[in-house]
């Protein structure tokens, strides 16, 4: 899907210290900007490992793990963000677990997440934290000193750990939960749940 979006001139790829088989899988995608970690140092460094490579001025971050998604999503995501002028700009999936959706937090801790290079740049100290604590250090700076908004992405979901992992993928997300709450402290997580919450009210909405 990524390839196939004319909004895309290159496609990197951060293989952060997996196993032999996805090294040989990658190996054979020729389209992409292949990095390798020695070993598996966290998501936070393997994105700033990309974006510290990238050449292109517009950031985009998807996650791996999406259901249904298609070209024109990462269209959408590209044209918003520079139709709306923000410096952040967050994908709100239709397909989530209604909690997620009703509390804000699928919104406020998203994958899905346009920048703009120059500016993320200078913002590298955010990213030296574990695996899914980046998106509420991003979050923690954004909106409060920047503009921010979000876009719609109709028909696209995520597979969730509980489908993948069971009860496991369950306890992973509770654990996830707390974790996020502990780094950003209550006041602060509560803040940005009720500020994604603004976003979805007031967000860009384009069948796509």
């Amino acid at each position: 899907a990524v390839f196939e979006s004319p909004s895309v001139d290159e496609v990197i790829v951060v293989d952060d210290g997996s196993d032999t088989s996805s090294k040989k899988i990658l190996s054979k995608i020729k389209k992409i900007i292949l990095l390798t970690h020695p070993r598996n140092i966290g998501k936070s460094k393997a994105m700033l490992s990309g974006l510290l490579k990238a050449k292109n001025n517009i950031i985009v971050f998807v996650d791996a793990d999406l259901r249904n998604f298609t070209p024109p999503h990462l269209d959408l995501l590209v044209d918003t963000f520079i139709k709306t002028k923000v410096s952040m700009l967050l994908g709100d999936r239709e397909y989530e677990v209604f909690y997620g959706r009703l509390s804000g937090f699928s919104l406020a801790f998203t994958g899905e997440r346009v920048f703009w290079r120059h500016q993320l740049i200078k913002l590298k100290s955010l990213f030296f934290f574990d695996n899914y604590l980046i998106e509420p250090s991003l979050n923690r700076y954004y909106f409060h000193h920047r503009k921010v908004s979000s876009v719609f992405l109709s028909q696209l979901g995520q597979t969730e750990k509980i489908t993948k992992q069971g009860i496991y993928g369950f306890i992973k997300d509770i654990k996830m939960l707390f974790d996020i709450i502990h780094f950003l402290g209550l006041q602060e997580f509560l803040f940005q749940l009720n500020f994604a919450g603004n976003l979805r009210r007031h967000q860009f909405r384009q069948n796509h």
